[in-house]
């Protein structure tokens, strides 16, 4: 049976050694590198600090060994699947069991364990035998002790060595050299105890044993996750001497941290970010049981608590793995036989040149040509390659190297990615939300290559000279994005705005409301100055507003989260207005103030029905006759306040006057109050009059608003 495929549930087969790897001929990562009776053939490297490893090839036997690193363990057996393409199978897994740190501590002496510099191993180790080296002489004996035979804050420290014949040999610390402990037991102990101290056995690799079903010839392919570091991405845009040639090129780093060299091995980089998570699988986990040992110092005691038996303990050893020394950066063999070396008239410093043109930099060219040959956009399309193909595998976008990559362990590589023309130019470039009053001079493009490109720094080139740097995001296939390299401060822009409501648009008529629709307009006013001698296109960025809308946006370039609008500048001041509209809906009834308005503007619609129409009319005509009383009512109030202020000025002038004298004058102002009181009481028998026609009316024209039913079409 062939391809059969098993993803092994794997059983740890028991502990070889005491740890993992206390072995002392073991070599130790990262001092030397791992090399596995199986090659690796294709790599996969993530954004998310993981890499997909697959070894594959031809393989006689029956048991297949892996060398692998103690911190790949654990993601190695969350993730190992082994396919074997010749007809078998595997049928378990074999490799050391992992102990906690404080578990192998614990198996060792006491004496060991808390061992510490010579006065303490010679503390700790009294009574084993021992060789001590001096200034003068060397001497053996068993040690016997440290005793201090200073006084005050004096120290002076003696080694007692009791040798044969029983002979007691005192020895200053001070011109002791070297102390070495006779007892192998004891030596091999300590080493142990310094070991775990350090965390030793994680440096060291680990053998993951893989037993096949049968012996003879296999056709395997063994692949697994482990944790790596992420390729980091760069990219360089070339503006040609027209502003609109765009050269668009990209490559990676890639580091070989997995212990084993990447030889001819096909390397794909992916874009995205994947779910990845930790789980150990290779530490013991130990369930925690009560002790019912009787007690020996005690009589009686009280039980044990019961103890949940879903309940488990683990003993985790945290890995540290070493991070190298340094790091070596290294390419394909292909890069290797080319050269890497700065062109003396090019002031792209590290740019990769053919051997011809290696030769003619080497030339010493004259001042003139040195300041006036810049690099031209052809010259750096031929000095790139493109050796990857692409492909988008469900949400994520894989770079495929076309030709195989040797890497070694340890060390990094330069891939080279895309080498693309694509459509762009050199423009302005405003972020309206940044508060500022300066634009930056920026590289608009439009990814036409093919590629996802992930974030990271971005050269710009401009006229064959280095004209400024910027980090850029992740942008898609075809998207259109713009890289800002410099500030243009000879530009100042100045921002406001302004808020206005239009275009009311009846919804519906239900329940004795109206229903209509208005848009909410907010007006963007930008006052720009170009104090330069060019005519710019200035692309002005806005964030997109959820609900919001931008008006007359059809030249604007629309992304996931903005959108750009360009605006073509003249010499000296421009201004340039961008419109976001929002529909706003509300209800009114028939007693707000517009609401006559609403229905007169409404009723001229050609959607609305004639019966609807007619019915409003009437409404209309009781409104009209409900709002005349209401005016009338209004007049008779003013007449009655007016009339009552009189009255109250005429009683007034009567308290002035007192009760003796001016009786005329009395007389005449008490007739006029009382002619007040009889206008006064004819106004208010009016007004009562007015408001009960009136509320007649409002309840006649309530009663049949409330009965017009009306849902307008939707809106295009």
């Amino acid at each position: 049976m062939t391809n059969r495929v098993l993803f092994l549930i794997l059983v740890l087969m028991g502990s070889l050694f005491a740890g993992c790897s206390n072995n002392s001929d073991e070599s130790t990562f990262p001092e030397k590198t791992l090399h596995s009776e199986i090659p690796i053939k294709r790599v996969v490297l993530y954004q998310n600090g993981v890499a997909y490893i697959e070894r594959s090839g031809k393989y006689t036997g029956k048991v297949i060994n892996l060398r692998i690193r103690h911190d790949q363990v654990k993601d190695i057996l969350k993730t190992l699947t082994v396919i074997d393409r010749s007809g078998g199978h595997a049928v378990s897994i074999a490799l050391p069991v992992e102990k906690g740190q404080m578990a192998r501590l614990a198996e060792l002496p006491p004496q060991v364990r808390h061992s510490g510099g010579l006065l303490a191993i010679a503390t700790a180790f009294r009574g084993a035998a021992a060789r001590i080296e001096t200034s003068s002489d060397t001497y053996r004996g068993r040690i016997v002790g440290i005793e201090n035979l200073g006084a005050g804050d004096t120290n002076k420290y003696r080694l007692t060595l009791l040798r044969d014949g029983g002979k007691l040999l005192v020895i200053p610390v001070e011109k002791i050299k070297s102390l070495k402990v006779l007892d192998k037991t004891l030596t091999i102990g300590l080493e142990k105890s310094l070991d775990v101290s350090l965390n030793k056995g994680t440096w060291k690799p680990v053998n993951l044993s893989i037993n096949l079903s049968r012996g003879g010839e296999h056709n395997l392919v063994i692949s697994y996750v482990v944790e790596m570091p992420i390729w980091k991405p760069a990219y360089r845009l070339v503006v040609g001497e027209n502003d609109k040639d765009i050269l668009l090129q990209g490559w990676s780093v890639v580091d070989n941290l997995s212990g084993d060299d990447w030889r001819n091995v096909f390397l794909s980089l992916t874009a995205g970010t994947p779910l990845a998570f930790k789980y150990d699988l290779y530490t013991p986990h130990s369930v925690q049981r009560p002790d019912l040992t009787p007690s020996t110092t005690r009589m009686t005691e009280a039980p044990p608590e019961a103890i949940d038996a879903t309940y488990t303990k683990s003993y985790e050893k945290k890995d540290y793995a070493p991070r190298p020394k340094s790091m070596r950066y290294r390419s394909y063999k292909k890069m290797e036989r080319r050269r890497y070396k700065m062109s003396k008239s090019s002031p792209m410093g590290g740019a990769l040149m053919d051997d011809d043109d290696a030769k003619e930099a080497e030339a010493k060219p004259s001042s003139a040509s040195y300041y006036n040959r810049p690099v031209a956009l052809s010259e750096m399309r031929r000095s790139f390659k493109n050796l990857v193909s692409g492909a988008r595998v469900g949400s994520l976008f894989r770079y495929d190297i076309q030709s195989p990559v040797t890497v070694p362990d340890r060390s990094s590589a330069l891939v080279t990615l895309i080498n693309k023309d694509v459509e762009g130019q050199d423009v302005l470039y405003f972020i309206s939300e940044s508060g500022d009053t300066v634009p930056y001079r920026a590289v608009r493009f439009k990814n036409t290559s093919g590629y996802v490109l992930e974030k990271g720094p971005v050269a710009i080139y401009r006229k064959g000279q280095f004209v400024g740097e910027a980090l850029g995001g992740v942008v898609e296939k075809d998207a259109v994005s713009f890289v800002p390299y410099a500030r243009e401060g000879k530009v100042i822009i100045h921002t406001s705005q302004k808020w206005e409501n239009e275009g009311e648009r009846l919804l519906r008529i239900a329940n004795g409301y109206i229903y209509v629709e208005e848009r909410q307009i907010n007006k963007f006013v930008y006052s720009i100055e170009n104090r330069t001698d060019t005519e710019f296109t200035i692309y002005i960025r806005r964030n997109r507003r959820s609900g919001w809308t931008p008006a007359n946006s059809k030249n604007f370039i629309f992304e996931k989260n903005v959108y750009f609008v360009p605006v073509k500048l003249k010499k000296g001041k421009n201004t340039a207005e961008i419109r976001e509209e929002t529909p706003i809906r509300r209800s009114y009834g028939l007693h707000y103030y517009k609401s006559r308005t609403y229905l007169k503007l409404f009723i001229k619609s050609p959607d609305l029905p004639e019966g609807i129409k007619s019915k409003l009319n009437e409404v209309l005509v009781i409104y009209e006759d409900a709002t005349q009383l209401k005016l009338k009512m209004e007049e008779i109030n003013r007449s009655r306040r007016v009339l009552k202020d009189q009255q109250y000025e005429d009683r007034k002038n009567i308290e002035v006057l007192g009760k003796k004298g001016n009786n005329d004058l009395r007389r005449k102002l008490l007739k006029r109050i009382d002619k007040i009181a009889d206008q006064l009481s004819k106004l208010n028998r009016e007004w009562v009059e007015l408001n009960m026609k009136r509320g007649e009316k409002e309840r006649r024209m309530f009663a049949l608003f409330k009965m017009i039913s009306f849902k307008a079409k939707p809106s295009k």
